[in-house]
């Protein structure tokens, strides 16, 4: 006797059992996220495509209305527009509900305008907890010949340096925006992902 096999509950039976579950669940809500994302209600739960299966979880995760609501890899097998499509719909929920949205995934600059706030992780021990505007805001890189940069961030924690024959490029965390690092050097804020990866080489943080 076989008793695991290919769920073939169509789509909006699998809806039906996920409202039982969800006492706040929203079906008006949930139907219009079936047409948003161009989903048949009438398709086997096996015969969706990997990307078919992410817009389907996401469905049931937002019209949940959960006041906690969290989602691992929720863009998994989804297309650009369908991406999107769910970040647009996760800051517009947030902004109506004020419902706690907890993330993971490894599309960090597709993801950072979701987040209110960074916390990173190092062995257990948070290292960094910031508004995630106050830290972009202070987060630098400042590239330039090798000594022109060493003399422009003396006194700045500096992460991941980069040489290149005479020039160099570091990331810096200062302690306030607006920082002058002089005329000698070329400067930008730099991003999310790229303060993770820069962190991450030297210290193999976790988010």
């Amino acid at each position: 006797m076989t008793l695991f096999g290919p769920n073939t509950m169509k789509l909006k039976e699998y809806l039906k059992t996920a409202a039982l579950f969800y006492p706040n669940w929203d079906k008006d809500y949930a139907k219009r996220l079936m047409d948003a994302f161009h989903l048949d209600q009438k398709k086997r739960i096996s015969k969706l495509s990997k990307g078919m299966l992410s817009a389907a979880t996401i469905i049931i995760a937002l019209a949940s209305k959960s006041p906690i609501t969290i989602l691992d890899e929720p863009v998994a097998g989804l297309d650009v527009v369908a991406r999107e499509l769910f970040y647009k719909l996760v800051i517009e929920e947030y902004a109506a509900t004020g419902r706690t949205f907890i993330i993971s995934t490894h599309i960090i600059e597709e993801a950072a305008s979701l987040f209110e706030e960074v916390i990173m992780i190092d062995k257990g021990s948070i290292v960094l907890e910031e508004n995630t505007e106050h830290l972009m805001a202070r987060a630098y890189r400042v590239s330039g010949e090798a000594e022109a940069v060493d003399k422009a961030t003396a006194g700045y924690k500096t992460y991941h340096a980069e040489t290149i024959g005479r020039n160099k490029v570091v990331t810096v965390l200062a302690s306030e925006s607006g920082v002058d690092f002089g005329s000698e050097v070329q400067v930008e804020n730099t991003s999310l992902q790229n303060l993770f990866y820069a962190m991450s080489v030297e210290a193999e943080l976790e988010v």
